[in-house]
């Protein structure tokens, strides 16, 4: 029988069709593994670009600002702005930046915080957490006709947290000015060296229509400034009385001194001048000038060689060491170095030095007594002595808190404007006076061994030229043959007194004297000499001592010594 062919079990279509089924199943897998991770991958990128671009914070955020300004501001006088920024929403707000876009006229002079550019435009602010505020005070003079009316505008830019997108808030104000009364105006270098002399030059003038009475400048000087005189007397050194001041009349305060201070740093005067009703000063009109700090091309110190360089004593000599640098980057010449001494604690025929001059009340260094002044190269450096002595006959001057001030000044060709080293302040130390006596009043004259004799004692103790405070005077009676009569003491001094029998210590708290002020104690003592006395002195009152603190040094002080009291010898 013949077969036709034959069909094997697993013949092509049967296998063919697994194969097929099999793919397709691996491509489905690979298909929908490819959706799953390209939705995670939107939606990573989604949630970034949300954190990134602060996705919906913007809505629960919420800066505001305003400004606080007076009702007219006075045109040609100084004048404060104030700009109050607040976050009221739910989250912080960081990297704040103002931009302040002034009125034309507009002079920048100061502000509260540090501005990043001159005209002080831009400022950096610090972050602001939900619910906090912060104000930005702006200092300037405003230029404009009477009755006009200018804007002054403010944009602060803020982020917010894990976001670099950057959102605004912006305010503005109308500014409405008025004629002025008084032309004020402040002159003051533009930059000074460190530590030199520097002159203000304050003008005011009436351009009213009345004549003013009464007025008042009043400055507020930088830190750094060291008062020195004016052209007008002044009792407080930062105000001057204008009595009269007729229509068109102009003055001028010159006021002169030392600035001190920081490289770079900017020393602002303010000059206010007004008048005073029923105690309050009214300011009628303000204005200031800012000088910058620039690094001083010459050094010069002084320093007291002391163990105690706050205080001296009457009799005592002071030396100082003046030194003296090059800091600058190019030679000097002809250095020139001065030392002013104030006040009446200095012997001026005491002084010692070498190849120095007095000449009044200065001592002057010059290249013609040290060849070394002639010319000092960069980073050079040296110094010179001085010594001087405070007289033993100050307290008959009749002072109070006698000081040693001295000043110091050194100067070249290059720069001959003397720059300043600084002030030193020695205070004189006030000296205790002790008188001290002893005199029989009854019984044995003289002694006469076991028969009592009564003895006055008396001490009158004075303060010098400062005031004491906590002055307290102690002894020791020898006991026996000495005994302390208690109810000899005066009534007024019974509790001021300690005696104690057993050591024989007695104890008077004088409390304070003023100055050049006297107090004194006066007691009886019972000597009893035993026949071991017999032709002896005995020292009935000894070892004595006052301590006491001097308000003006603020140190504890001592009395010199003072002679033990003695019997006269006992027959």
């Amino acid at each position: 029988m013949r077969q036709g062919p034959q069909i094997n079990e697993y013949s092509v279509t049967p296998v063919l069709g697994d194969q097929l089924e099999s793919g397709a199943t691996v491509k489905r897998f690979f298909f929908n593994k490819y959706w799953v991770f390209s939705l995670v991958a939107i939606v990573v990128v989604a949630v970034a670009l949300w954190f990134l671009l602060g996705g919906n914070g913007k809505d629960e955020a919420k800066l505001v600002l305003w400004f606080d300004i007076a009702d007219q501001i006075t045109s040609g006088s100084q004048s404060e702005v104030t700009l109050i920024y607040e976050n009221q929403g739910k989250l912080a707000l960081e990297e704040l930046e103002l931009e302040v876009i002034y009125p034309e006229g507009f002079q920048f002079i100061d502000s509260s915080h540090s501005h990043e550019d001159y005209s002080g435009q831009r400022f950096l602010l610090p972050s602001l957490s939900p619910g906090s505020s912060g104000t930005l005070t702006i200092t300037g003079i405003f230029s404009a006709s009477p009755q006009e009316s200018k804007t002054i505008r403010a944009r602060l830019f803020y982020q917010l947290p894990r976001s670099t997108a950057v959102f605004s808030e912006s305010a503005e104000a109308q500014l409405s000015f008025k004629a002025p009364n008084f032309n004020l105006r402040v002159l003051a270098p533009n930059q000074l060296i460190d530590s030199q002399g520097i002159e203000y030059q304050i003008f005011f003038k009436n351009i009213s229509d009345k004549k003013l009475q009464n007025l008042e400048v009043r400055l507020s000087f930088p830190n750094g400034f060291i008062y020195d005189s004016s052209s007008i007397p002044t009792e407080t050194k930062n105000t001057w009385l204008i009595e009269d001041l007729e229509v068109g009349q102009e003055e001028r305060l010159i006021v002169r001194g030392t600035l001190s201070g920081e490289e770079a740093e900017n020393k602002v005067l303010r000059a206010d001048l007004g008048i005073v009703e029923q105690e309050n000063f009214e300011v009628l009109a303000r204005a200031s000038a800012s000088t910058r700090i620039s690094a001083a091309p010459l050094e010069v110190k002084q320093n007291l060689k002391s163990e105690n360089p706050k205080s001296v004593s009457m009799g005592e000599r002071l030396s100082y060491k003046i030194s003296y640098k090059n800091t600058g980057s190019r030679g000097l010449n002809n250095i020139k170095i001065s030392v002013f001494f104030e006040g009446e604690g200095v012997d001026f025929s005491s002084v010692q030095t070498s190849g120095g001059a007095l000449v009044g009340n200065e001592v002057l260094w010059n290249p013609s007594g040290r060849s070394e002044l002639t010319i000092l190269q960069p980073g050079e450096e040296g110094f010179v002595d001085l010594n001087i002595q405070v007289p033993k006959s100050l307290a008959e001057k009749n002072l109070q808190n006698p000081m040693i001030k001295t000043r110091i000044f050194i100067s070249s060709n290059e720069f001959p404007e003397p720059i300043a080293g600084g002030t030193l302040d020695v205070k004189v130390a006030s000296k205790m006076n002790v008188d001290a006596g002893m005199r029989i009043v009854d019984g044995a004259n003289p002694p006469k061994k076991e028969e009592a004799t009564i003895y006055e004692v008396s001490f009158d103790v004075s303060s010098g030229f400062n005031e004491l405070s906590n002055v307290i005077w102690t002894a020791v009676l020898t006991s026996p043959p000495g005994e302390f009569d208690f109810d000899s003491i005066s009534q007024e001094l019974v509790k001021d007194i300690n005696y104690n029998p057993a050591s024989g210590r007695i104890v008077w708290k004088i409390g304070n004297l003023s100055f050049f002020e006297k107090k004194q104690i006066k007691f009886n003592v019972k000597f009893f000499p035993s026949v071991a006395d017999s032709n002896k002195t005995i020292k009935l009152v000894k070892d004595i001592k006052i301590t006491a603190k001097d308000e003006f040094t603020e140190e504890t002080i001592t009395s010199e010594s003072v002679n033990d009291l003695i019997t006269v010898p006992v027959n």
